[in-house]
C-alpha cells in the first residue's frame, strides 16, 4: 500500500501548457477532493464534477472512476487534461491526449518524458493504480458556481427480500447519469450510462445478501459494478468485463508497457485478469 495523501499541493502550472481560454489547475494527486475544493474557492474556481464523498485522493476517485451526476457532466477523470506517472518501469511520464495541453516544441521537464497519446492517456485514466504512481495532474475547472438542489423520491418495490428472505432496504436507492468518456477501463467508455446506487447501513442483518441479489439482477440486466464499491458477485460473471470494456487487450498491453514487472499489480486486479 503507497499512501500519497502528503502529496497534496497546488502547484504551478508549467510554461510550456497551451491554455487556449481553459482554465487549467495542476495538484497534485494526494490532494483530498475536500482539500482540492477548499484551493479551488481561495481562487474563485470550481470543478465541473463531484462524486458523492470528498475524503478521498484525487489518484483514488479518477483511478476507480470516481463520478456524480448529470447527463451532460463527466465522472471525475473527465477533468483530467494531463497526467504525471511514476511507472512500474522506473520511468516517469507526462501523459496526455494526442492533441494534449503541452506544447511539444517548448517541453522542457528534466527527467519526464512526455507521452501525447489517446491510446496511453485513456488507459492510465483509470487504472486502478496498476500502472505506477499518480504524482500530479492538470485539471479543466469551471469559474464558480452555484447548484439549486432540488430531491424527489419514488418507491421501489423490495417486498420479495422483506417476505420471501426477510432482508430489506435500509436506505434510499439513488440514481445518477454520467457521461460517456474514452477512458478505457471506464463503465462509461463510449456511453452515457446511470448508476443506480445501493446503499446499506453498517450492520444491519442481510445486507450482504441483499447486495449479493442486486448485484445479479445488474448482471442480468447488463449492468456493471462501480470499480470503487463493492463487488463480490464480478467474480462470477467475468463475461461482462470483456463485453463492457471493448478496449480491455489494448488496456492489458498499455500496463505492461508502463508496469513489466507487475510491480504495482494487486489481489484486486488479478481477481478479474486485469494484470
Amino acid at each position: 500500500m503507497v499512501d500519497i495523501s502528503q502529496m497534496n499541493k497546488v502547484l504551478e502550472l508549467p510554461s510550456f501548457v497551451r491554455l487556449a481560454g481553459k482554465k487549467l489547475v495542476q495538484v497534485e494527486a494526494g490532494i483530498s477532493i475536500r482539500q482540492l475544493n477548499s484551493e479551488l474557492d481561495k481562487r474563485n474556481l470550481s470543478v465541473v464534477t463531484l462524486g458523492g464523498i470528498d475524503h478521498q485522493t484525487l489518484a483514488g476517485a479518477i483511478a476507480t472512476g470516481t463520478h456524480g451526476s448529470g447527463i451532460d457532466l463527466p465522472a471525475v477523470h473527465g477533468m483530467v487534461r494531463s497526467v504525471v506517472l511514476v511507472a512500474g518501469d522506473g520511468k516517469t511520464y507526462r501523459i496526455e491526449p494526442s492533441d494534449g495541453v503541452s506544447d511539444p516544441a517548448n517541453y522542457n521537464e528534466p527527467g519526464i518524458t512526455l507521452i501525447q497519446s489517446d491510446d496511453d492517456f485513456n488507459a492510465v485514466l483509470v487504472s486502478l493504480g496498476c500502472m505506477g504512481i499518480i504524482y500530479s495532474c492538470i485539471l479543466e475547472v469551471l469559474d464558480m458556481y452555484w447548484l439549486e438542489e432540488s430531491k424527489q423520491m419514488d418507491k421501489w418495490s423490495v417486498r420479495h427480500f422483506a417476505e420471501q428472505g426477510k432482508i430489506y432496504m435500509t436506505s434510499p436507492v439513488g440514481m445518477r447519469f454520467v457521461k460517456a468518456s474514452g477512458a478505457y477501463l471506464a463503465p462509461d467508455y463510449g456511453r452515457d450510462v446511470c448508476y443506480i446506487d445501493t446503499p446499506f447501513l453498517q450492520g444491519i442483518i442481510g445486507a450482504d445478501e441483499l447486495l449479493e441479489a442486486c448485484q445479479d439482477i445488474m448482471f442480468a440486466g447488463g449492468g456493471f459494478p462501480h470499480w470503487g464499491k463493492k463487488n463480490s458477485r464480478l467474480s462470477a460473471h467475468m463475461d461482462p468485463v470483456a463485453k463492457t470494456f471493448p478496449k480491455l487487450a489494448a488496456w492489458k498491453n498499455i500496463q505492461k508497457k508502463f508496469d513489466p514487472e507487475g510491480i504495482f499489480a494487486n489481489n484486486y486486479t488479478s481477481r478479474f485478469l486485469l494484470t
